[in-house]
């Protein structure tokens, strides 16, 4: 039997606040998608993301503001 997986790799550029995460969550079930990839997550803690669960891979580097 085969399976096709929907995966999205998204730069979400911080999840600092309730409203991208709700937005983030209804992204993930109105695209109906299965893996998500997610980049400069500046929350670790993901589990009210919906229905998915979250695996974390932290860098070993913290994330640095610079001024120009």
């Amino acid at each position: 039997m085969n399976y096709t997986y929907k995966i999205a790799t998204l730069n979400i550029n911080a999840t600092s606040s309730p409203m991208k995460i709700k937005k983030l969550t209804n992204f993930l079930l109105g695209q109906d998608i299965d893996i998500a990839l997610l980049q400069e997550v500046a929350n670790n803690d993901l589990s009210n993301v919906y229905g998915h669960s979250a695996h974390i891979n932290e860098g070993t580097e913290t994330r640095v503001q610079q001024s120009l």
